[in-house]
């Protein structure tokens, strides 16, 4: 069959995707065959995939597990564009390693990997956009470092970090952790710092994600972020430290809390995070994190601050309540601490009460009750709000023909209807 006889779509989709015929008409010169094989987690990329000089078939424990096998080219897989270094340097070492005297390749990969790396194929054979989806970018990503193929990298990493998503957020993770992929945690990191208020501290990322991705949420967290937004980091900061007490050491922890990033933290909090610390100091993991025992440390300084803000909120009535169980178990410096602050906090409010109602005072004192003759020039009323405090203590004050109404908790009225000359 002549040239012009050919089906030109036909011949080039076989010439591109020719790995996947048969190895005799493609003149394939190279095999590899692909073991997917679980591997633990926190396994480094090295120990994930087999060595450059592969134990002999019969001795490989591989055989236990699913092989694909895929007849290649090493003209594809070496040369152009989308070229792999890790087998341009094995086809130059020429017969140093048992793969080249075989020109077979065996390699144990995580099945997420082993499942994606067809898609690696097609990807250097041809010249077309990746083939990628959430559930197969880490693992391109982790293939495209592995084999050295620098655009696989750039494709799959240009796709993830305009993929990532609330809802996609823990497939991510969960990826990210069986390649121990440092990068894709980093872009996960700074996508959770941009939307943290998007995030619930009941969500699996926060209760579930080990507390070092948080910790790189914390260093990617922007000074310049608007209070509310560090506030609200505060508690997923205690709720996923709280989840991993076991795993969480004093520097994480250091690292959860620095007080360049978290300033301030919520008070609802405050007590569970002064926990956290305690526990940790007690299990001896790290020295406290205070000068001696009679200072508090940062976290638990910013603690106190946060509780006597709230001073008046603080639940204390029932001995059986969890803030009253919180309290009791804190230390002797922290309690006499926030005793302080709560004391001096509830000065500075009874005295802004005290002005607020000296002002009210002054300035009902300069109303002049309005003539009923005049109220046909009047178009307009005002009604102010008065302290059940300061009515009760001006009996003598009367007013007529409108209302005001005390403070939003009274339900008492006193007549009034006013005006004031200027």
């Amino acid at each position: 069959m002549n040239r012009a006889e050919c089906d030109p779509v036909d011949e080039i989709q076989d010439e591109e995707f020719k790995w996947r015929g048969d190895p005799a008409e493609t003149f394939s010169d190279w095999t590899i065959e692909i073991v997917a094989k679980k591997v633990a987690q926190g396994s480094s990329p090295s120990s994930i995939l087999a060595a450059d000089d592969p134990p002999d078939k019969d001795d490989d424990d591989s055989l236990l597990f699913p092989v694909e096998t895929y007849h290649v080219h090493k003209c594809n897989l070496a040369y152009g564009k989308r070229k792999s270094e890790y087998f341009a340097n094995l086809f130059r070492s020429g017969k140093k390693f048992q793969e080249s005297k075989s020109s077979t390749s065996r390699i144990a990969l995580d099945p997420l990997a082993a499942q994606a790396f067809p898609r690696l194929l097609n990807f250097v054979y041809t010249e077309r956009p990746l083939e990628v989806d959430t559930h197969s970018a880490t693992a391109l990503y982790f293939l495209g470092e592995y084999f050295g193929i620098r655009t696989l990298c750039q494709h799959s990493k240009q796709f993830f970090e305009q993929d990532i998503s609330l809802d996609n957020l823990d497939t991510y993770y969960e990826h990210s952790i069986v390649f121990q992929n440092e990068t894709i945690q980093t872009v996960l990191a700074r996508f959770m710092g941009n939307n943290i208020l998007e995030i619930p501290p009941t969500a699996p990322i926060v209760l579930d994600a080990n507390p070092s991705l948080w910790a790189n949420v914390v260093r990617n967290f922007h000074h310049l972020t608007d209070e509310g937004s560090k506030l609200h980091l505060s508690k997923l900061v205690a709720a996923n430290g709280t989840s991993h007490l076991d795993e969480l050491d004093m520097r994480t922890l250091m690292d959860l809390t620095d007080e360049r990033k978290l300033p301030q933290v919520h008070p609802s909090v405050a007590l569970q995070l002064c926990e956290l610390e305690d526990r940790l100091c007690q299990n001896q993991k790290m020295p406290a994190t205070s000068s001696s025992q009679s200072d508090l440390s940062s976290i638990q300084r910013r603690c106190s601050v946060a509780l006597s803000e709230t001073w008046g909120e603080i639940e204390i009535d029932n001995t059986t309540t969890a803030v009253t169980s919180l309290l009791q178990n804190r230390k002797s410096v922290f309690l006499v601490d926030l005793l302080i602050r709560c004391l001096c906090k509830a000065k500075d409010d009874i005295r802004k009460v005290r002005n607020e109602m000296n002002r009210i005072h002054s300035f009902i004192k300069n109303l002049k009750p309005l003539p009923e003759s005049r109220l046909h020039e009047v178009q307009y009323e005002f009604t102010v709000a008065l302290p059940d405090e300061f009515v009760e203590h001006n009996p003598e004050t009367h007013f007529a023909s409108t209302y005001v109404q005390p403070a939003p908790y009274s339900s008492k009225k006193y007549p009034l209807f006013y005006y004031v000359e200027i």
